[in-house]
């Protein structure tokens, strides 16, 4: 099977030693280029620097380098190569990755969708797919925060909380019961037993002394409470008395001016 001319570039140079069935030898070319030998002897030159995004495919037994930043904006053409090489879920998710961060949602969508389509195949355990829901409805917002039109809006971010919820399962919302209450009984209070008289007097007696103190303070208060009211009276009287005689000073000022 040839391989598409978007997966990688090939180079004209081929090899002078072929490799063994098992061997596969990474080198560098020119400007810092990745350089793929295999099995048939023919060096690929990929076309990637060592900070490129790239995935890793098999296919017949031979690994090479996908260029992410070569995909198309038609994700079809990824999806069939992920599928034709059986690719592990890594690479379906860093494909759908660089989409969303090149801003095609959409794409993004299509390749993780049929991702969690052929992890159903297989019978794959939720903690494979949760990843999944999660970034797919991620996506959604994405498309919803950028669609002007707001029915498809809404029907996106309804599509980011379904899949919130497959990822974490759903909440009914409804609170358990409170237990029924329980009416008190009417308990009659129990009046402790006077095992004591002369306690009890010392008692009376402890009371009367601190009512009488409480009655000495609250004369006091009272005392200063009137005393801070005739010096306020007294003041009031004083600063009356002064504007008085202040009026009578303009006037006799006035007369004087004239």
């Amino acid at each position: 099977m040839q391989a598409s001319s978007s997966l990688f570039d090939t180079g004209s140079d081929q090899s002078t030693r072929p490799l063994r069935d098992s061997e596969m030898r990474t080198t560098r070319g020119p400007d810092t280029h990745i350089l793929q030998e295999f099995t048939d002897g023919v060096t690929l030159d990929l076309g990637l620097s060592a900070c490129t995004d790239a995935i890793t495919l098999e296919m017949s037994g031979v690994s090479f380098l996908y260029k992410l930043s070569s995909l198309s904006a038609d994700s079809r053409e990824i999806v069939e190569v992920l599928k034709l090489t059986a690719s592990e879920r890594k690479n379906w998710m860093m494909v759908g990755a660089y989409y969303r961060r090149v801003g095609n949602s959409r794409a993004a969508i299509h390749v993780v969708s049929t991702m969690v389509n052929e992890l159903a195949k297989i019978r794959a355990p939720a903690s494979r797919v949760k990843p999944a829901y999660l970034f797919l409805s991620s996506c959604e917002m994405d498309l919803s925060h950028s669609e002007i039109d707001l029915d498809i809006s809404t029907k996106h971010r309804q599509n980011a909380v379904r899949l919130l919820q497959r990822a974490y399962g759903t909440y009914d919302g409804s609170a358990p019961k409170p237990p029924a209450a329980v009416k008190p009984k009417n308990v009659q209070p129990r009046i402790p037993p006077i095992s004591n008289p002369k306690i009890l007097e010392r008692e009376i007696d402890c009371l009367r002394n601190r009512l009488s103190e409480q009655s000495l303070s609250m004369s006091d208060l009272r005392a200063q409470k009137r005393k801070l009211s005739d010096e306020l009276d007294n003041e009031r009287r004083i600063r009356r008395r002064q504007e008085e005689e202040l009026d009578e000073l303009r006037k006799e000022f006035k007369r004087f001016s004239r």
